[in-house]
């Protein structure tokens, strides 16, 4: 695999794949499941909603604190490792998770050694893809993230099979190893950094007919050296920067706590087990839907201003949900809301890049994902609160669909910053002289 130049297609598009397969192992699988798991732990374990779902937001805390080293790590050499590594090790993670019998095994294992990890997971892949996409990085990133609705239409599943068959506990096996075999292994395989690292162009460029190595040399550095670098620092200093990290933790905070308690929110509102979780599956299938249509409208209009969009139909979605009682009405609802958040999902990848360059992605998103990690995980916690105290997800749905609506609006204020100092000149000198 030394030669990559030689392979039948563009190298990246298996990066793509890697990066759906975190997105589908890792936040996809885990949140969509997560609700699916509430009722039959709640029901074995006698502990509440609020209490279960305490977890992910400690894990989301833990997050912000594993995930700006995590997101230095991966712009260095040697970041390729990450994923793979933090996939074994949420594996073993997740083995521990099936053996719980009281509430602080919980807590330590999900809530804080998964959530050291999770970054690792999520940031990873997803910065690979950046870096070997430029032009055509809004197609790479839509379908990366379509791993997300993929948790829910493959993982969501053999979760609930899982438990029926067998019990929650097998579930959460069946979840440990799709973490570490589905994911870890193809990643370790098949992940690298970016193409200059192995001597090709972003988005599948061709060297010069007839380029010897010292013009395929010239020609890996002159991609590197218009690419602005931007430090933690410099980034968190821009405007930019704070209107779409809020933004996106709005949104994050909403996302999060619909999937972990969308199926119980319409139990509660009067539909089946069955009707729930169908309706829970409608919001998949929007998801998936929804990447048809914001990708394509991004390259005609920019990312920022679909994105605006895309927030502000997802803010109208989650007030139409909160109030969705019918089965109809709650499968509509929820797929709408589904188009708009799984739209807007993909649209916030490609934000970070386009605005502050590939070879800081990682720096400036794990520095984001700091506070955003936080504020996204009170989504659960929040959602399952106020239910406790009210016996009602109304509330809370009506308040993610506010922060949505206020998302929408900051990230129209955000402006693209002005580039700092380039990135630097050298690449490695092997793989460019292969071939």
């Amino acid at each position: 695999m030394r030669d990559l130049s030689r392979w039948p297609f563009f190298y990246g598009w298996l990066i793509v794949v890697i990066a759906m397969l975190a997105s589908m192992g890792g936040g996809g699988g885990l949140n969509y499941s997560f609700g699916a798991l509430m009722s039959p732990m709640n029901a074995e374990l006698g502990w509440s909603r609020s209490q279960i779902s305490g977890a992910i937001t400690l894990a989301g805390l833990m997050g912000a604190l594993s995930g700006p080293w995590l997101g230095r790590l991966l712009d260095r050499p040697g970041g390729r490792f990450v994923t793979p590594v933090c996939a074994a090790l949420g594996g073993a993670v997740l083995l521990g998770v099936s053996r719980v019998t009281e509430l602080w095994q919980l807590y330590l294992l999900y809530g804080v050694l998964l959530g050291l990890l999770m970054p690792g997971i999520s940031l990873s892949a997803t910065t690979a893809v950046a870096n070997w996409f430029v032009r055509k990085r809004p197609q790479a990133t839509a379908i990366a993230s379509f791993g997300i609705p993929l948790g829910g239409l493959a993982v969501l599943p053999l979760t609930q099979f899982l438990i029926g068959a067998f019990d929650w506990r097998a579930a959460w096996l069946g979840m440990a190893g799709v973490m570490a075999i589905v994911l870890g292994l193809p990643a370790l395989l098949i992940l690298r950094r970016r193409p200059e690292d192995v001597g090709l162009l972003p988005d599948g460029d061709k060297f010069a007919p007839g380029a010897d190595g010292q013009a395929r040399q010239a020609a890996l550095a002159a991609s590197l050296a218009g690419e602005p670098r931007w430090t933690a620092r410099q980034a968190m200093g821009t405007p930019a920067f704070w209107l779409m990290l809020v933004a996106f933790s709005l949104t994050g905070m909403g996302i999060l706590g619909f999937l972990t308690n969308g199926q119980s929110h319409f139990i509660t509102a009067g539909g089946s087990r069955a009707q729930s979780a169908a309706a829970l599956s409608f919001f998949a299938f929007g998801t998936v839907g929804g990447r048809f249509i914001w990708a394509p409208l991004a390259l005609k209009i920019g990312s920022r201003r679909a994105a605006v969009l895309a927030a502000g139909f997802a803010g109208l979605s989650f007030f139409a949900v909160a109030f969705s009682q019918a089965p109809v009405a709650m499968y509509i609802s929820s797929a709408l809301l589904g188009s708009g958040l799984g739209g807007l999902t993909p649209l916030s990848m490609q934000l970070w890049p386009d605005y502050f360059g590939r070879l800081s992605v990682g720096t400036v998103r794990g520095a984001a994902g700091s506070f955003q990690g936080m504020v996204g995980a009170l989504g659960p916690f929040v959602a399952a609160g106020i239910f406790d105290l009210s016996g009602s997800y109304q509330v809370a749905y009506a308040l993610f669909g506010g922060g949505a609506l206020l998302a929408a609006i900051l990230v129209f204020f955000s402006r693209k910053p002005t580039p700092l100092a380039a990135g630097p000149l050298n690449v490695p000198d092997g793989p460019a002289r292969s071939g």
